[in-house]
């Protein structure tokens, strides 16, 4: 069974709305590198020129990928205010338990803005250290949104 050219740019375009400005991915559920990503360096705008590369490839007409993404498969949100370097981005993730490598951070938050990371989902850092796998896999350290302690 051959998998739909658009159902393989809708992930490509996930990619891209999930990478932020400098380069970094969101790290939902685990906090971002700071490294720039891209085959120039150049952060976001070499994954939008890859993505672009990608959907001519599949032959695919060339589209701008909106500002705000709602990805359901994943039950994620990301918005931002552009798409430069300066941009302002936050990620919302809400996506349930669905795997062994699952985090307790259901309604998450991350923000980046004027190229500072300001909110942060730290995830995890270490597999091998107890006491911060302890203190890693509580809910609260996820910079969750909180409701009435739920």
């Amino acid at each position: 069974m051959a998998i739909p050219a658009e159902r393989i740019a809708h992930m490509y375009d996930y990619l891209a709305s999930a990478t932020g400005p400098t380069g970094w991915i969101a790290g939902i559920h685990d906090g971002p590198p700071e490294t720039a990503i891209g085959l120039h360096g150049r952060g976001v705008a070499d994954i939008l020129e890859e993505r672009a590369q990608f959907r001519r490839s599949l032959g695919l007409s060339r589209t701008d990928l909106p500002a705000v993404r709602h990805f359901s498969d994943a039950n994620q949100v990301f918005l931002r205010d552009g798409w430069t370097t300066e941009a302002t981005c936050l990620t919302f993730e809400a996506s349930p338990c669905r795997s062994w490598h699952w985090h307790p951070c259901c309604n998450s938050i991350q923000l980046r803005a004027h190229g500072r990371l300001f909110l942060v989902d730290p995830g995890r850092f270490s597999y091998e250290q107890r006491e911060w796998n302890a203190y890693a896999g509580q809910t609260a350290v996820h910079n969750t949104i909180n409701l009435n302690g739920w």
